[in-house]
């Protein structure tokens, strides 16, 4: 009966000792689980912080790409604009000396007719040949100003609209780019001068109203004509 129990009690030590055993060895290996999963969670993160550093980089850089895009845009409309206010200038001084060509010949002409009126029959001729050559003279002097003037109309055209697209830059930049931006538009924006181009020219003590021609002038004057015309016939259906 002792021994019975003696063989009881050794088993129930050795079945306990396996249970304690066992549960260490199961614990150690969660414990390497957990450490195998804290070092892949570890790595995991640090391949997706530096995915997102890359990532943010690449935004960075691609907008530092646009920004400087945008200012190689601003400084070609200002390059633009340079060459544009020369041929302005330019093309007012073409105007200047066929406005004073023509002043010349407008007066040699004045004083051809009183030289026509005053001479002989027999000098007439020859002063009448003369009188026309100057004559032709004003009629192409008088087509170079046109062309001056329709040569001055395209260039304050083409001013107007790179005055335009320099301030629509200028603009989306300073929205664009934040303080960047911002900064930029202060140092850079203001040192365009966007002058408005005169509609006179001065020769002499005169001052001369430059002709700028609008197609769009053209269209309302033949519309009101239209409508004068309509206005007519409806008046005589119904008064006649």
């Amino acid at each position: 009966m002792n021994i019975f129990r003696i063989l009881l009690a050794i088993l129930a030590l050795s079945w306990g000792l396996v249970k304690i055993l066992r549960g260490k060895k199961v614990e150690s290996r969660k414990n390497r689980d957990n450490v195998k999963i804290q070092e892949n969670k570890k790595i995991k993160d640090a391949a997706n912080n530096l995915k997102e550093k890359e990532q943010a980089t690449q935004l960075n850089n691609e907008k530092n790409e646009r920004f400087l895009a945008d200012c190689r845009r601003f400084a070609g409309c200002k390059d633009m604009l340079e060459h544009q206010y020369q041929a302005y200038h330019a093309c007012l001084e073409s105007i200047k000396i066929h406005e004073i060509q023509k002043q010349k010949l407008c007066e040699i002409l004045n004083s051809k007719k009183l030289e026509i009126k005053k001479s002989s029959s027999l000098k007439k001729n020859n002063l009448k040949k003369e009188y026309n050559q100057y004559v032709s003279k004003l009629e192409g002097m008088e087509k170079q100003l046109a062309d001056s003037h329709h040569k001055y109309k395209e260039i304050f055209d083409n001013v107007q609209e790179t005055n335009k697209s320099a301030t629509n830059i200028a603009n989306h930049i300073r929205k664009e780019y934040g303080v960047l931006g911002e900064d930029w538009y202060k140092e850079n924006y203001k040192q365009v001068e966007f002058v408005p181009l005169p509609s006179t020219v001065m020769i002499g003590q005169q001052e001369h109203q430059l002709i700028i021609q609008d197609k769009s002038g053209k269209w309302q004057l033949l519309s009101m004509i239209m409508f004068i015309i309509c206005m007519i016939i409806l008046i005589k259906t119904f008064l006649f």
